[in-house]
């Protein structure tokens, strides 16, 4: 469950779109990594997205095409800041 609290802006990591999708990761600081799993949800730009990987502090992503359409997180590139809630 969301708290409704914006945790603060992250940098995009990285950024790679394939034909069916957008793979990304975001730098998480400690805090916001702790008890953080594969499988969970994080809401970034306000979009809930499924945890794909967790590598250190880069946390990654995968954006659907309808996702891409419908939100921010179609602009999204490596370096863009996104706001993150847990």
């Amino acid at each position: 469950m969301y708290t409704g609290i914006v945790k603060g802006t992250f940098a995009v990591a990285s950024a790679e779109r394939t034909q069916n999708l957008l793979r990304y990761e975001v730098e998480l600081p400690t805090e916001l990594r702790t008890g953080l799993v594969v499988g969970a949800s994080v809401s970034i730009d306000g979009v809930c997205q499924t945890v794909t990987g967790i590598k250190g502090a880069r946390i990654g992503f995968d954006a659907i095409p309808e996702t891409l359409q419908l939100t921010t997180l179609g602009s999204l590139a490596a370096g863009a800041r996104v706001t993150v809630e847990r």
